[in-house]
């Protein structure tokens, strides 16, 4: 598995400023953690979470996604896509194949509800029947051509979720500076103070600004976004949990298992062992 470090693809957006009438450039990048074409023969998964997102292209019928209640088979003329933080079950009656997509997009302060979207893939096919024939000769990292490749099906996808759907961009730029310097140190003890510091604001005053531009204390963000670390490690690495707890920036493994559990619902042995069995 790749490590990610240059599997990553920058986009620039421009983002309109009501408040000012202006344009000021939002950068994102989609950062892929996997893409594979596997053959099925047990997917059998009581909960699928995860802090990235997927995109499933099926090719053979036989497996299907339980979500509220409701069971979707997975169609090969469909593209499945799959938000952060959603909870899903897996399941088949018979063998099959489908080529994945796991990534993230950045910042992370564009978040979307958790939720599964179905989509016609007939857009995309001639993307596809390319990706396909170059996925079996790839190794680690994959090459710029199958990255940017998926990144267009990532695009047209991501593209066509309704806007009510995303968390409101937020207008103030400051934001975004801030965001990107915590996703570089969220590991490193931070206090509210040196934030408040780094933005020009006492602490109460930096705590209200950021919680209303992202809906969440700066605490908790940071949190969050050590969690998310956490799961990429249990399943990307062998590493002890006092070994994640101590590189993501956690106390000890206890107060990690704590917080993991209410985050994601399952502990984190759990939950490593769920996600490698996603990825075999």
């Amino acid at each position: 598995m790749s490590d990610g470090s240059r599997d990553r693809i920058v986009l620039i957006l421009m983002s309109r400023i009501e408040k000012h009438d202006h344009y000021y450039r939002t950068m994102w990048s989609i950062q892929f953690l996997r893409i594979a074409r596997v053959t099925l023969k047990h997917w059998e998964i009581a909960d699928a979470i995860a802090p990235y997102w997927r995109l499933y292209i099926p090719h053979r019928r036989g497996g299907s996604i339980v979500w509220e209640d409701r069971t979707i088979p997975l169609t090969p003329s469909k593209v499945y896509l799959i938000s952060p933080g959603t909870h899903y079950a897996t399941t088949n009656n018979a063998p099959f194949i489908k080529t994945f997509f796991h990534f993230t997009l950045h910042p992370p302060i564009f978040r979307c509800l958790s939720s599964i979207w179905c989509f016609p893939s007939l857009s995309v096919r001639e993307l596809i029947r390319e990706l396909e024939e170059r996925l079996p000769c790839q190794q680690s990292p994959p090459e710029l051509g199958l990255l940017l490749l998926a990144s267009r099906i990532v695009a047209e996808f991501v593209g066509r979720i309704p806007s009510e759907q995303w968390r409101k961009v937020p207008a103030d730029p400051r934001i975004l500076d801030t965001i990107h310097w915590l996703e570089s140190r969220f590991s490193q003890r931070l206090t509210l103070e040196q934030l408040a510091h780094r933005n020009h604001m006492t602490p109460s005053a930096f705590s209200h600004w950021f919680k209303r531009q992202t809906g969440v204390s700066p605490i908790q963000y940071i949190c969050h976004l050590r969690l998310d670390h956490c799961a990429r490690l249990l399943v990307e690495t062998d590493w002890s949990l006092d070994e994640i707890a101590s590189q993501c920036g956690f106390y000890d493994r206890y107060y990690l298992s704590k917080q993991f559990r209410r985050y994601f619902g399952v502990p984190p042995a759990r939950y490593r062992n769920d996600q490698r069995h996603l990825l075999s």
